[in-house]
């Protein structure tokens, strides 16, 4: 008996969370880019929102693989 859901329904949430995540490190790599290069600005939140992303993502891989 399968639980909810079958392989393909389970690779499709992958799929976006990965695309998900690819697209908001895009951006905001392109927006610290831009503040520091361009605008001489200040890119602390961007750098702590991009430091955040990329945190909860290896958090959530090491959670994975302990638990599985």
């Amino acid at each position: 008996q399968e639980g909810r859901g079958d392989e393909r329904e389970s690779y499709h949430r992958l799929l976006a969370s990965r695309i998900g995540f690819l697209v908001g490190l895009a951006v905001l790599t392109g927006g610290i880019v831009v503040e520091v290069l361009i605008r001489h600005g200040d890119a602390d939140w961007l750098i702590y929102a991009l430091a955040g992303m990329s945190l909860a993502k290896i958090v959530g891989l090491i959670y994975g693989r302990l638990k599985c």
